[in-house]
């Protein structure tokens, strides 16, 4: 009630409670025809090279993508230590400043297409691990069909 409220008297309101059974439930707006809006809070699962999950992470709100590619490398590295030599993210993650900068402090290299250039050319190394990622996907396929990541259940 306070929400609405607030909302008439042209308040702005942050951090809105969109369900009254989920509050940590955010809106998520998408860039798709399709699914204009899903609720939820957004999942980051990392994994290693053979698919066990070594970490996962829950942001609260439209949380940019590009914004956990330095956490996931981070934690990664802390775990496997020099055993990190490489990874592979989705376009998303796409940023040349901080993919750099990574790759010069951890001493690895990641394969992430460019965001918006399909064209723009990887090296043969990192099209060869970029063409693994095709598990991963397989998993969150997975995920979704048998253990309900894709809705959120809390």
């Amino acid at each position: 009630m306070e929400q609405v409220e607030r909302k008439l008297a042209g308040e702005k309101v942050a951090d809105k409670i969109v369900s009254y059974y989920e509050e940590l439930t955010r809106a998520l707006p998408k860039g798709k025809i399709s699914k204009p809006c899903e609720f939820g809070v957004k999942l980051r699962i990392d994994m290693s090279g053979n698919g066990y999950i070594t970490r996962y992470e829950l942001y609260k709100g439209n949380y940019a993508d590009v914004n956990m590619l330095e956490d996931a490398v981070d934690h990664h590295a802390e775990i496997f230590k020099e055993e990190f030599k490489d990874g592979v993210m989705d376009r998303i993650f796409y940023d040349k400043e901080l993919i750099e900068r990574l790759e010069e402090e951890h001493k690895i290299k990641l394969a992430i297409p460019h965001r918006k250039d399909r064209n723009h050319k990887m090296s043969k190394y990192r099209e060869n691990l970029y063409r693994k990622r095709s598990a991963i996907e397989a998993k969150i396929s997975e995920g979704k069909r048998m253990c309900g990541l894709d809705k959120s259940l809390y």
